[in-house]
Order: structure tokens, then sequence, then C-alpha cells
């Protein structure tokens, strides 16, 4: 994302300071649907997107949840089962709609705000 993000920046001279917020989150939406799309709803500590997918999750349970508690101490080794379990993947759940509208009400805002900034002759290359 920080290419498209250089590149709007840089040739279409988009100024992201009311856009940021909805770059941000849907940042985060996009690392979340990579791990659904491509690790069939998994993440592990060991990823790079953990820390933004858990602290994405934690802070929205009403929408999305781990299917096991990641932060549950680990009896064996007395840390939390993401710091004890390296590389397991724990499996998230959607468990709402909310989830689906927060991407679309998101983008449709990021556009709304995007689109009478970007004037395709002021594009260049």
């Amino acid at each position: 994302m920080e290419k498209k993000y250089n590149y709007l920046e840089i040739y279409a001279k988009v100024d992201f300071t009311d856009l940021q917020k909805e770059w941000d989150l849907l940042d985060e939406i996009r690392k979340i649907r990579n791990q659904i799309v491509h690790h069939h709803s998994g993440v592990s500590s060991s990823d790079k997107d953990w820390a933004a997918i858990r602290e994405f999750i934690l802070a929205n349970p009403e929408m999305i949840t781990f299917k096991d508690d990641v932060d549950e101490i680990d009896e064996e080794k007395g840390v939390p089962l993401h710091e004890a379990r390296l590389g397991y993947k724990f499996k998230f759940l959607i468990i709402s709609p909310a989830f689906a509208a927060l991407a679309i009400n998101t983008a449709e805002s990021f556009f709304k705000k995007l689109l009478p900034q970007i004037s395709f002759n002021k594009v260049s290359y």
C-alpha cells in the first residue's frame, strides 16, 4: 500500500490530510482480507501483520474474533499462547455483517474525499 500512497501523493498530488483515517483503516481491512484469502483465516504471531491484525480483532469483538484466546496463558511456558506457539496459525472468524459494512462504508468515504482531488490532467509521469 505504501507504493500506492506514494504514487497518489507524488504524481496525483493527493493531500492525505483528510484521507489518512480511511486509508489506515482500509489498510487494516486489506491485511485481514489477505489472511482470509491466502491463509484460510489464520494468522500467527510470526506473520508480519500479526500485531495490526491482533489489535484490530481485539478492538472489534462485535465484528471479528479469534477462535482461540490468543492471550490465554500457556500453563507449560507461562506466557500468552501467541508467544508460546510461534508459527501456530490462530484462526479468526468474522461474526457480523458489520465488518463488511465497515469495509464498504470506509471505501465509500475514502473515494468521496479522494475523487474531488483527482484531476487526470494534473497526473504527470
